[in-house]
Formats: structure tokens, C-alpha cells, sequence
């Protein structure tokens, strides 16, 4: 829980470790919407990490609608 206090301060690293964790399914149930809406909160804020797995996860399709 102390990623989701980290996360509602608005810290890069603790979107980023979130995001991580909805797409791999770590400790919660795998979700790729979320994953890309952590990623894409991180990499606003310019974590280079979030931003190779936000452009990772459009280049495959993960999570995005094609269409």
C-alpha cells in the first residue's frame, strides 16, 4: 500500500511500479488499461521507463483499441 500513497502524491516511480504491476499481474490481477493509464501518468511527468512501455504497449496493441 505504500506505492498507492506514493502514487496519489503524484510520484513518478510509484506509476511507474504500478503500471508494472497491472501488466505483468504482480500482486494484482493482470489489467492492461490500467497498466496503460499508470505508464501514461509516469510518462507525462518524463519517467523514461513508462515512456518505452507506454510506446512498447501501442506498438503492440496492448491495452489500445487499433480502430
Amino acid at each position: 500500500m505504500i506505492s498507492c500513497f506514493f502514487f496519489f502524491q503524484g510520484n513518478a516511480g510509484a506509476q511507474f511500479g504500478l503500471g508494472y504491476m497491472h501488466l505483468a499481474g504482480f500482486g494484482v490481477e493482470r489489467n492492461h488499461k490500467k497498466a496503460l493509464n499508470y505508464f501514461t501518468k509516469a510518462a507525462e511527468q518524463g519517467s523514461a521507463e513508462a515512456q518505452f512501455h507506454l510506446g512498447s504497449m501501442h506498438a503492440r496493441g496492448v491495452g489500445v483499441s487499433l480502430f
